[in-house]
């Protein structure tokens, strides 16, 4: 299911915190790159009563109990992570995909604990959690609802320029390649984009609804907006 529109030009929320059962409790999971807007639909649902599971933080606990402290913020992790053509990346980039598979299993596995306790929960993923085994992703897709933001070509641009000037740990899962005598600045907009079409395939694949950048990246987007489309996609499966 996509949605295009502006979530919150959609009429009334459907949510009015009236869901008390275990079976009525939604567990999400934000799916994305990084940039495209996940801790801030993230922290709108967190004020509206959900759990919120920052994998991001958990990966960065994890690396410092693996190669010794690289920081907390996202900053602080790409800062040690580094770019692609820098010397030991490939290392430090397995590492990071390591700790990203294990806090993945133990993000499912806390939110199926909130589940049991009754309580909403959001899975706030890093931006290559699409590199993990299939049958983790597989029973991600079981356990929660999968909800792809889908950035614009037009802003890929922007994207880039932000990674390039501050990096944030990405997984370029073989995608950059400098060539020879290729200038870096341009085997890195050939590359990225290269990245991102890899990415938005298996993100749209793993996805169960998708939402467009333009629907969800707005300051008066509640999170009770985001809930209507998550019940409207679980009508729609409910009717088949």
């Amino acid at each position: 299911m996509r949605y295009t529109e502006v979530l919150n030009d959609r009429g009334p929320p459907w949510f009015g915190g009236e869901r008390q059962t275990e079976e009525g409790v939604m567990i999400l999971t934000l799916i994305g790159m990084s940039g495209a807007g996940k801790s801030f639909l993230a922290g709108k649902c967190a004020a509206h009563g959900f759990a919120v599971i920052d994998c991001d933080a958990q990966i960065a606990a994890r690396l410092g109990q693996l190669v010794g402290p690289v920081g907390s913020t996202l900053e602080e992790v790409g800062a040690w992570m580094g770019l692609p053509h820098q010397d030991g990346f490939a290392e430090r980039e397995a590492a990071f995909r390591a700790c990203e598979q294990q806090v993945l299993a133990d993000a499912l596995g806390q939110a199926e604990r909130h589940r049991q306790a009754g309580r909403d929960c959001l899975i706030d993923t890093g931006g290559s959690v699409i590199y993990a085994d299939a049958a983790l992703l597989e029973r991600m897709r079981q356990r929660s609802t999968v909800i792809y933001l889908h950035t614009p070509d037009t802003i890929l641009p922007q994207m880039l320029s932000a990674y390039l000037a501050q990096p944030r740990p990405v997984v370029w899962h073989g995608a950059f390649e400098q060539r020879p005598g290729e200038p870096l600045e341009e085997a890195y907009r050939r590359s990225y984009a290269s990245l991102i079409a890899q990415r938005q395939q298996r993100y749209a694949q793993l996805a169960q609804i998708t939402l467009e950048y333009g629907a969800y990246r707005g300051s008066e987007l509640a999170a009770q907006d985001l809930l209507r489309v998550v019940r409207e996609w679980e009508e729609v499966q409910g009717a088949r």
